[in-house]
């Protein structure tokens, strides 16, 4: 049996490491939450989308779910698919749906408006048009803020790339050209 002896500064990078490698994989695990939220954001109006489409079609709310599973994006159609997992184990659909607006607030207008139809059997329709166009809305509004950060992201490499390339071709050739002439 071989026994290493690890030196006292050794052992005080241990716990370090630890703390780093904890703080990169709780890093990484509120990135791949906050890319799951954007996701679902952005493919939120396809499923209303779809899900009307089903429902004008004079489908039940389940059989739409299930439509809206089958040829929504991944994401969405990852939390649709898991709604209808809970509806297969003996769920009953309003209160899957209701949890599923605790547990995820990017469909809760879809999951609420759902369940209130469900509820009350009042028509879904004209509700969904309204979630989609809001969520089309959303996403434009979005798009235009993301548009307007693009010239504030592009001064940086104007200031490291391009402007000392540019001293560096002009300016400078003008310089030794000049002191060379004194």
């Amino acid at each position: 049996m071989v026994a290493v002896m690890l030196s006292r500064e050794s052992w005080r990078r241990v716990p370090v490491v630890r703390v780093v490698t904890s703080g990169m994989s709780a890093l990484r695990a509120w990135l791949a939450v906050r890319q799951r939220r954007a996701a679902l954001a952005r493919q939120q109006s396809v499923v209303v989308d779809l899900v009307a489409v089903a429902v004008g079609a004079g489908t039940s709310v389940l059989q739409a779910l299930e439509l809206a599973s089958r040829w929504a994006p991944d994401a969405v159609a990852h939390e649709v698919t898991s709604m209808l997992r809970a509806t297969q184990r003996g769920a009953l659909l309003t209160d899957v749906l209701a949890d599923h607006a605790r547990r995820c607030p990017e469909l809760r207008a879809l999951t609420n408006a759902l369940a209130v139809a469900m509820r009350t059997g009042a028509p879904i329709s004209a509700t969904l048009d309204r979630i989609a166009a809001e969520c089309r809305t959303t996403q434009h509004r979005l798009a235009l803020a993301q548009a307007r950060t693009v010239s504030v992201r592009l001064i940086f490499p104007l200031v490291i790339f391009v402007l000392p390339a540019f001293a560096l071709l002009t300016v400078i050739p003008a310089l030794v050209a000049g002191w060379h002439g004194v």
